[in-house]
């Protein structure tokens, strides 16, 4: 079968570069002694993600609530949801929460009170605008330092 054959959308992939490259940032992780979380938006596909386990990653890293239930439903139990969260979906994270570990990330106060009310066992990261002020806390301004790190 040739390329042009394949009906689209296909994905056409080189298996040994891909396996190369997770090796190689497995290996970049473990000599800096770091833990991954490789972020599946780009791939979104499970068997991928399911690689970067077996290689050492510690879990992985979703854009939505949407991505984190589809992994989770395939046996994922450490998902990091990037996005800043959403006081209106924290009843839907928590309902995640309950069956896998759901890290949360914040840059309000306002955010950190809400997860607070809902009881549930989030996990908590610090979002830092890293200079392109799409998201996050600046790291100069007294709101990083007023968030409390757990």
């Amino acid at each position: 079968m040739n390329v042009q054959d394949l009906a689209t959308p296909a994905l056409v992939l080189d298996v040994d570069r891909l396996d190369h490259n997770l090796e190689t940032m497995a290996r970049r992780a473990g000599a800096l002694g770091v833990s991954l979380r490789p972020h599946v938006k780009t791939h979104k596909c499970i068997e991928i993600g399911q690689r970067q386990l077996v290689l050492g990653a510690r879990g992985i890293t979703v854009s939505t609530l949407v991505e984190a239930r589809a992994f989770a439903d395939q046996g994922f139990e450490d998902i990091t949801w990037a996005f800043p969260a959403i006081p209106s979906r924290l009843d839907e994270a928590a309902r995640l929460a309950e069956r896998v570990q759901l890290h949360l990330v914040i840059d309000t106060l306002e955010t950190l009170d809400a997860i607070e009310r809902t009881g549930a066992p989030f996990s908590i990261f610090l979002k830092v605008d890293c200079g392109y002020h799409r998201a996050g806390v600046d790291p100069n301004r007294d709101l990083a330092i007023q968030l409390p790190y757990p």
